[in-house]
């Protein structure tokens, strides 16, 4: 649980580097499942609401065994 930077990926990657991440995380450390995916810390408010959404649709999108 965690793996997901809210100090790097959330406040300043685009919302295409949260899907990518998402994506890569799921695929690496979640291969074989038991990964729950999640901000490392709590969601500041410096986050951007499209990187929220984006990390919703990359975890439902990519986020299935």
């Amino acid at each position: 649980m965690g793996t997901l930077g809210t100090q790097t990926t959330m406040p300043f990657g685009t919302p295409e580097d949260v899907k990518s991440t998402c994506k890569r995380l799921i695929e690496t450390t979640g291969a074989g499942g038991g990964l729950f995916l999640a901000p490392t810390h709590m969601i500041v408010p410096e986050v951007p609401w499209e990187n929220i959404q984006t990390f919703i649709e990359a975890v439902k999108e990519y986020g299935k065994y």
